[in-house]
């Protein structure tokens, strides 16, 4: 494998979760000030959770959309054909924590019917709200 293919390969393994890594921390450093928007449309979240194997709280940069006083929020895990790591964590552990901007907000997560999710997402996407506690 030549340089450029080892690039492309590490950019593609790689790239999402430094991705993550970087958008977290500048989300936090600033109190949401700082990318507030994914690609400047959709508002951006972290959501806490336990992990379900490590017990250990994990925090991730998400999309999200209002319902009400609802969060709804659409494990797609970037197109892969498993569902994200903190969606399995919320089956198994609904309370988590929300953080909008500098705010953080207890939540309590359920899935969503197919019939709520269709219009949110592709079917075998999984989708969550995410109620205020």
């Amino acid at each position: 494998m030549g340089p450029y293919h080892r690039l492309r390969y590490l950019i593609s393994t790689r790239g999402p979760k430094l991705t993550f890594v970087m958008h977290r921390f500048v989300y936090r450093v600033s109190g949401g000030r700082l990318f507030p928007t994914s690609g400047g449309k959709m508002p951006v979240l972290l959501l806490t959770t336990i992990g379900r194997k490590s017990g250990q709280s994990r925090t991730w940069p998400i999309n999200y959309l209002r319902d009400g006083n609802d969060l709804i929020v659409v494990a797609s895990n970037c197109g892969r054909d498993y569902h994200a790591a903190w969606y399995l964590n919320l089956l198994a552990q609904p309370q988590a924590s929300a953080r909008i901007g500098g705010k953080r907000i207890p939540v309590i997560a359920r899935c969503l019917s197919r019939g709520e999710s269709a219009p949110l997402a592709h079917p075998q996407e999984a989708g969550a709200a995410l109620r205020r506690l």
